[in-house]
C-alpha cells in the first residue's frame, strides 16, 4: 500500500473516532419536583394588640411591632415573594391589606368594617377574599390588585372565605343570609352564585380548590337536631363524611390524584383537631385544650397541617400548631397567644 493510501486511511480512522467521542450522552432525567419550603402564618396576641408573622421551615419572621392589633388570615409564595394577607387596627376600622416581601399594602382605608380570610396570587395577579360593612350587613366580595369586587348586593349578610383562581375564572366559596335568616352555603364563579346548601339549615362554605374540571368544596352544616356536620361539595353534590351526632367542621381543603384531603375538628366535650382523607378521619392531638385544623396541604405522600391550640374555658390561644405526617413541629416564637392560620409550600420546581 502507498504511503497516500495509509496516510488517508489513518486520517479517516482518527476522524471517526473524533465523531464518536462528539457523540452527546442521553439526557439524565430531571429529578421530581419536592417541598422546597414550608411556611406557615400567623400572629401572637399581645393583650390589646397583635403582631403578624409568618414562619418559613419553623422561623419566625415579623411583620408589625405590636404597636397595633395586626391579624394575619392567609399566605401565598410566588417566586420569590412572599404574600401575606390580613388586617390591621386604625383609630377607626382595621384595614385590610396585605404584606409583600414585607412591604404593606393597604386594601380599605378604615372607614368601614372589613374582613380578609384568604388569597392566592395567580400569574402576578393578587387575589385576596374577604367582606366589608355596607350598614348593617357585610357584603361578601374580593380584591384584584387593590381593585375590589362585590359578590352581593348588601341586602342580606354575606362573607368570602375562600378563592381559587383556575383557567381565568375566579372561584369564591362563603355564605350568603337568606330571606329566613339562615346562612346558605355557596360558591362564586366569576360572580355568579351556586348554591350548595337549600337554606332549611345554616351552612357555610369555607375552603374550595379546583382540580381538573371538579370544583371541591368543604364546609359545615347544622342538622334538625342543631348539630354542625363537617361535609364537601363535588360539583355542587354533598359528600357526607362525618356523623351527625356530635359537631364538627371542615375548615381547610385540598386535592391531589383524586384524594380529598380536608382539614376541622370535631367536637367530644372539646374540639379536637383532625384531618379526612377519602373520608377517614385522623385525629391529630390528644391534649386537654381546644385544637382546630386551620390549613391543610399535602404532596406526594406527605400531608403537612396548621392549626391552633387553646384554653378550654378562657378561649385564649395557647400556641400555633404544624404537623407534617401527623408529628406535631416546633415553630419559634410561639407561645401563648398565638395562633396559626395558613399553610403554604414551595417546591424545587413550580409552587404548590
Amino acid at each position: 500500500m502507498s504511503r497516500f493510501l495509509i496516510l488517508i486511511s489513518f486520517l479517516l480512522l482518527v476522524l471517526s473516532g473524533s465523531i464518536a467521542c462528539k457523540k452527546k450522552k442521553n439526557p439524565q432525567p430531571e429529578p421530581p419536583p419536592s417541598v422546597k419550603d414550608v411556611y406557615v402564618a400567623g400572629h401572637t396576641m399581645m393583650g390589646s394588640n397583635a403582631i403578624a408573622k409568618y414562619w418559613k421551615n419553623g422561623v419566625a419572621t415579623e411583620l408589625t411591632k405590636g404597636t397595633t392589633r395586626a391579624y394575619v388570615a392567609s399566605i401565598f409564595v410566588s417566586g420569590e415573594d412572599i404574600y401575606v394577607a390580613g388586617t390591621e387596627s386604625t383609630s377607626q376600622h382595621d384595614i385590610v391589606k396585605y404584606w409583600k416581601n414585607g412591604n404593606q399594602v393597604n386594601l380599605t382605608d378604615g372607614s368601614r368594617l372589613a374582613f380578609v380570610y384568604s388569597m392566592t396570587v395567580d400569574k402576578n395577579d393578587v387575589y385576596i377574599a374577604g367582606a366589608e360593612s355596607a350598614g348593617v350587613w357585610q357584603i361578601a366580595k374580593y380584591w384584584k390588585n387593590g381593585t375590589s369586587v362585590n359578590l352581593t348586593t348588601g341586602t342580606n349578610d354575606a362573607y368570602a372565605f375562600s378563592i381559587a383562581i383556575s383557567n381565568n375564572d375566579v372561584y369564591v366559596a362563603g355564605s350568603e343570609r337568606n330571606s329566613s335568616g339562615k346562612n346558605v352555603a355557596k360558591y362564586w364563579k366569576n360572580g355568579n352564585p351556586v348554591s350548595l346548601s337549600n337554606g332549611t339549615f345554616d351552612a357555610v362554605a369555607k375552603a374550595i380548590t379546583i382540580s381538573g374540571n371538579d370544583v371541591y368544596v368543604a364546609g359545615s352544616e347544622k342538622n334538625a337536631e342543631n348539630k354542625t356536620v363537617a361535609k364537601y361539595w363535588k360539583n355542587g353534590s354533598v359528600v357526607n363524611f362525618m356523623g351527625d351526632t356530635i359537631n364538627s367542621e371542615a375548615t381547610s381543603l385540598c386535592v391531589i390524584n383524586n384524594d380529598v384531603y380536608i382539614g376541622g375538628y370535631y367536637n367530644n366535650g372539646k374540639d379536637n383537631a383532625v384531618y379526612w382523607k377519602n373520608g377517614e378521619m385522623t385525629i391529630l392531638s390528644s391534649t386537654s385544650n381546644n385544637t382546630i385544623v386551620t390549613g391543610i396541604v399535602a404532596f406526594g405522600s406527605d400531608i403537612y397541617i396548621c392549626g391552633t391550640e387553646r384554653e378550654p374555658i378562657s378561649g385564649q390561644a395557647t400556641q400555633a400548631l404544624y404537623w407534617k405526617n401527623n408529628q406535631l413541629l416546633t415553630l419559634t416564637n410561639n407561645g401563648a397567644g398565638t395562633l396559626g392560620n395558613s399553610i403554604f409550600l414551595t417546591l424545587t420546581k413550580n409552587n404548590y
